[in-house]
């Protein structure tokens, strides 16, 4: 349920409504993005991870992101006061609305209907602050206010920390066991609101100085039952001082983050994250009911680089989460012993292209894990970081690595990858290898059920993971042309818009295809298919089952520049993986096949099985080029599976 909020004249009233739009899982999609009216990009990717890319002009811009009841808002702080005024429609914010309505929506700006095309709206955006537009809302009519029939007043009182009545930059009152709440932009000193009877999470983030957005205190009660007339004072004198800090000398931060979250008895999540680009200036205090709220959690986090823009051959992430409270300040400034150390070396697979890392953290059981990424360490490739994690209280770590080649205003990322959430031991290090070649379709640890290849009752989801490096990590790349096919007793249905497909309930043998051609600037793994034959009956429930289905994945000794020396024999190790749940039995065949004409002719490679896979051995042309591989396995139940690299490595001459 959403909850409307309409300025009135001595306070706001809400009352409960259907959402417009709630966030589930959309089949074949694994990120969504759309483009706020200020120009700034947000973008929904796995377990309700959220991404927002700063429009042009508006570096250190802090935002207020809000989980409630299935949907989400990310608000930029400079829109509250343009959202106070009423110039602004809040709907210009939910992103779940937004994300339903797709990237180009109606607006009305003044009286007049209009699209603003996503690349123009952060100049739009700069006319719209400066007074050159007047107003501006969604097309439609806006949501209908309910009944105030037996709600009842809540007066929130705003005292800043110098002691003077103060301005708050944007609260929030959620329900947790009712469909009521609303957003709070701007309010002068005192605001009364009318809701139903019941139990709220209240948060207000109150600037220090006003029209700061970057400093300020943020304030949260985890717990506030509202039985009758209710008054609570939001006090930023009750705040302590965020202080985080690492042992590297010069080091900046380029992060921060002051996040809570709970469970509403409907289970969907509710709570919220203010996140700025450093944490000098922020206080934080629980405010309201002792430290025993079961199933809230708050976090602070922080990153830090040796500097905030250009190449940094290190990064610092920090993330303390405390649970059944919200933080009351905190200091941290660790020692390298107390935290882990990550050594990551990146390959390169197209001439003069940069490598970047960010982390997102987490803690299980925390609803929707606060989570937003960390900037990590970035060079040109191939490079060598280092990556610190602090491991206090289980936190887990998701490391991410890309390349990207182009200039700033034509960077194209070539591929994207994910390490599988861990906690990292104080004091341990850890080395991993990323972006080596073969680049290819694989079965990495999935990050939820709906991954990768699955069938639930009568339909089968194809969601593959197309670019995982010769490591095994979770691979993206830049848009490319894919297909998928699937085929029961010579009917084949195409899927090219859709990987769901529903099928006959029996067991029968399915051959299922997907392909990719990628286009320009990608050098690498230009074309890369896989075609899996495989028995598959109904599966009873709604629990999605894993396909057994296997993977390929070569893993030869190439250099940083993803090359090996032209004219010599290469012994490349060969490891079939079933996909992580699945039922699968042991194989039974494998071979593989080499060519040096991009996929025009093939040759069989001598293979050796080993206790752990295979060795394929490669009699290497003396001429420069590309080696591009196949390799077919299959088990005793005729299950298997075919997979085309083209492009896979380079040759060259040494």
């Amino acid at each position: 349920m959403i909850v409307v909020a309409t300025l009135l004249t001595t306070g706001i009233r809400w009352t409960g409504q259907s959402h417009a739009a709630t966030l589930a899982p959309t089949p074949g999609k694994t990120s969504r993005s759309v483009t706020l009216l200020t120009g700034d990009r947000v973008t929904l990717g796995n377990r309700n991870r959220v991404e927002v890319d700063r429009a042009p002009g508006r570096a250190g811009t802090t935002f207020l992101t809000r989980w409630d009841h299935g949907s989400l808002q990310v608000v930029p702080a400079d829109a509250t006061p343009l959202l106070a005024d009423g110039r602004l429609d809040p709907r210009l914010f939910d992103v779940s609305r937004l994300l339903s309505a797709g990237d180009d929506p109606q607006l009305v700006v003044g009286e007049k209907t209009e699209t603003v095309r996503p690349e123009a709206r952060a100049g739009f955006w700069n006319d719209l602050v400066g007074g050159r537009e007047r107003n501006v809302r969604l097309a439609g009519a806006a949501d209908p206010l309910g009944s105030t029939a037996g709600t009842v007043a809540v007066t929130v009182r705003l005292i800043g920390r110098d002691g003077q009545p103060a301005t708050l930059n944007q609260g929030y009152l959620a329900g947790l066991d009712v469909s009521a709440g609303g957003s709070i932009f701007n309010a002068p000193g005192e605001i009364t609101v009318q809701v139903p009877r019941g139990t709220y999470q209240l948060s207000g983030f109150l600037p220090t100085r006003a029209g700061d957005w970057a400093h300020g205190t943020m304030l949260v009660q985890p717990r506030l039952a509202v039985t009758g007339p209710t008054t609570v004072v939001l006090d930023a004198r009750l705040g302590r001082p965020v202080s985080l800090g690492v042992p590297q000398p010069g080091a900046v931060a380029v992060s921060a983050g002051v996040g809570y979250s709970d469970t509403a008895a409907d289970g969907s999540p509710a709570g919220g994250e203010l996140i700025a680009d450093h944490p000098d200036g922020l206080y934080t205090a629980q405010i309201g009911g002792a430290a025993n709220a079961s199933g809230f959690a708050s976090e602070i986090s922080a990153a830090f680089r040796a500097s905030v823009d250009g190449d940094s051959p290190y990064a610092y992430h920090l993330a303390y989460y405390r649970r059944g409270a919200m933080w009351t300040g905190i200091r941290r400034h660790p020692t390298h012993a107390e935290l882990a150390t990550v050594r990551t070396t990146e390959a390169q697979t197209v001439a003069g292209s940069t490598g970047y890392a960010s982390a997102y953290y987490s803690l299980a059981g925390v609803p929707w894990g606060m989570s937003w990424p960390q900037p990590g360490a970035s060079g040109e490739l191939p490079r060598t970081a280092t990556e610190y994690f602090n491991a206090d209280g289980g936190v887990l770590w998701q490391l991410n690595v890309n390349e990207v080649t182009g200039g700033t205003d034509n960077q194209v990322g070539l591929q994207s990858y994910s390490a599988p959430e861990q906690t990292y031991l104080p004091g341990k290090s850890y080395r991993t290898d990323w972006n080596r070649a073969p680049i290819g379709p694989g079965l990495p640890p999935r990050p939820k059920p709906q991954l990768w290849l699955i069938r639930t009752g009568d339909q089968i989801l194809a969601m593959p993971s197309w670019l995982n490096d010769a490591a095994g990590h979770d691979g993206r790349g830049d848009p490319f042309a894919t297909d998928f096919a699937i085929t029961l007793n010579d009917d084949s249905r195409a899927g090219s818009d859709s990987q769901t497909f529903t099928v006959p309930a029996g067991k029968d043998r399915y051959r299922l295809e997907i392909s990719a051609d990628r286009r320009t600037p990608a050098e690498l793994s230009t074309h890369v298919d896989t075609v899996w034959t495989f028995l598959s009956a109904h599966v009873d429930g709604d629990q999605p089952q894993p396909l057994p289905l296997k993977a390929i994945r070569f893993t030869p000794p190439v250099d940083d520049h993803n090359a090996a020396t032209a004219g010599r024999d290469l012994a490349i190790p060969v490891v079939v993986t079933p996909q992580p749940g699945a039922r699968t039995e042991p194989v039974t065949t494998l071979a593989v096949q080499v060519s040096y004409d991009d996929g025009r002719t093939w040759t069989d490679a001598p293979v050796r099985r080993t206790a752990t896979g295979a060795i394929a051995v490669l009699h290497q042309p003396a001429t420069p080029g590309f080696v591009s591989l196949r390799a077919v396995a299959a088990d005793g139940s005729g299950n298997s599976v075919t997979q085309t690299i083209v492009r896979a490595y380079r040759l060259v001459a040494r």
